[in-house]
């Protein structure tokens, strides 16, 4: 059974196709434990367990959602934020938002992860201008966190201690 801030209990359904594998009542599993897998998005870096690295896929690694990702459309699931190139952002997946296609749960577009279970709803295409896609990652990220990012970084520079 999924233990509370695991992606399922955050996800419930498989992020891209919206197929509920967890009973939202009782995290009851509704399918088979091989079909609903937390996959790591940092591709090679299955020791990463923050939450940050880690969606439900539907599927195993060789079919379903979880299959089609990992053997047939690599470069889309790329695009979409399902996986991450190791060496690309493997410090922080949180930086790299995900597509979610769950209209069941009221979500549907780019969120970015974070690595205490939530999910910040981002307004830009990542494959937009890179600094469209920085600007609504900071603007995400102040929203969440209450913080002037600008002011931080300012501060840090200035003050390397």
């Amino acid at each position: 059974m999924p233990q509370p801030g695991d992606a399922a209990h955050r996800d419930l359904h498989c992020v891209c196709c919206d197929r509920p594998l967890f009973a939202q009542a009782d995290m009851r599993r509704l399918v088979p434990e091989h079909l609903a897998n937390q996959h790591h998005r940092v591709l090679g870096n299955t020791k990463d367990n923050r939450l940050g690295n880690k969606i439900l896929l539907y599927g195993s690694g060789t079919q379903g959602c979880h299959g089609r990702w990992h053997n047939h459309d690599r470069t889309e699931a790329e695009r979409l934020g399902y996986i991450i190139r190791h060496g690309q952002f493997s410090a922080t997946p949180m930086v790299v938002p995900v597509w979610y296609q769950q209209p069941s749960m009221g979500r549907i577009g780019w969120h970015l992860i974070t690595d205490a279970g939530g999910w910040i709803r981002v307004d830009a295409d990542p494959a937009a201008d890179a600094m469209d896609l920085a600007a609504a990652v900071v603007a995400g990220m102040e929203l969440a966190t209450g913080l002037d990012l600008a002011h931080e970084i300012a501060r840090m520079e200035s003050d390397p201690t």
